[in-house]
């Protein structure tokens, strides 16, 4: 049996493997060596000065082929994004970084500059400054809830000195969180 092939842009373009030792196609192709395990649209980088094809590992050694198989690459911009490589050679882009980003860390974004995932800082203060101000607020709706029946009772003329009291405490503590929540807000 004989291989032939024809090359194409620095690649092997088209291949025939014919049983017929006495056939010579002629140019543009070329008779490969026995046992040459090349395929179409391998580079001719691949192969060595006898036109073997050199093992994937020993190309990725050589800086001719890149092995991002099954490792899997993190959005720059989005580090809960993902991409798994699956095939020789392919890159995943320059948005996305092989390096994992910090763990249990909702606030952070990659630094061209530093190669790393860094805190946000900004993002993870205004995401505490808000979490502060509906806490407040929560705290305002239930101290609302609670002098409603002080409220109620003094509108009837049914409050006791004891609802009054609840009242003007339930009072100052809503003007408190208001006056805290106007502060923040401010900041």
């Amino acid at each position: 049996m004989k291989t032939f092939y024809t090359e194409k842009d620095d690649r092997i373009d088209r291949t025939i493997i014919t049983a017929n030792d006495s056939y010579e196609p002629g140019p543009p192709w070329k008779e490969a060596p026995n046992d040459w395990h090349a395929n179409h649209g391998d580079k001719l980088e691949w192969l060595d000065k006898t036109m073997h094809r050199i093992p994937d590992p020993k190309l990725v050694e050589m800086g001719k082929r890149i092995d991002n198989r099954n490792k899997t690459f993190y959005k720059k911009d989005s580090p809960g994004e993902t991409k798994l490589i699956y095939q020789m050679d392919e890159e995943p882009g320059e948005e996305y970084t092989v390096i994992k980003p910090i763990e249990k860390e909702a606030y952070q974004k990659w630094d061209e500059n530093l190669k790393q995932w860094i805190v946000d800082i900004e993002k993870k203060e205004k995401a505490e400054k808000d979490s502060t101000i509906a806490e407040k607020k929560a705290e305002i709706t239930a101290a609302e809830q609670k002098r409603l029946r002080s409220v109620l009772a003094d509108l009837d003329g049914t409050a006791s000195e004891e609802d009054k009291k609840w009242n003007l405490e339930y009072k100052k503590q809503i003007e408190t969180l208001r006056a805290e929540i106007y502060e923040l807000e401010k900041a």
